[in-house]
């Protein structure tokens, strides 16, 4: 796994992408394997390692968001949501509310929630060095 820092390198970059290029093209064999033999085992072991690797990688390349606990904030205020039937299930089966408007508004998934982050990185560089921490994950209607 990649240790997380303030820079990552092109080239440790892309070393990182191609290892996990390489699990995926392992997993989608071993997976493939899965269902004709029913042994699961492998294609878990390879999932998990990929997924690793992955949230390895954001990391490093992304350590805002672990600086912060975005992740953890967004889950937190998501599950609020959920607990005060804010949210509920819309005609396409996500989860969202109604606007007063009567349309439709599903909450934004949190990579969706990350992207955004990731475009404002000065915005919230400026707000973390002020000590504000705390993010409304979900702009509602």
């Amino acid at each position: 796994m990649l240790m997380s820092r303030e820079s990552l390198s092109c080239h440790e970059a892309r070393s990182a992408l191609a290892k996990i290029k390489s699990l995926k093209t392992d997993f989608e064999q071993a997976f493939g394997e899965a269902v004709k033999t029913g042994e699961l085992a492998r294609a878990k072991d390879l999932r998990s390692v990929m997924e690793g690797e992955i949230s390895s990688l954001r990391e490093a390349v992304f350590p805002l968001e672990r600086e912060l606990s975005i992740k953890s904030q967004y889950e937190s205020q998501r599950s609020i949501l959920e607990e005060a039937f804010v949210l509920e299930r819309l005609s396409s089966g996500e989860m969202g509310i109604h606007g007063i408007d009567g349309k439709e508004y599903p909450i934004p998934s949190y990579l969706d929630i990350a992207h955004r982050m990731r475009e404002q990185r000065e915005v919230l560089v400026k707000k973390k060095n002020r000590a504000l921490r705390n993010f409304l994950s979900f702009p509602l209607a």
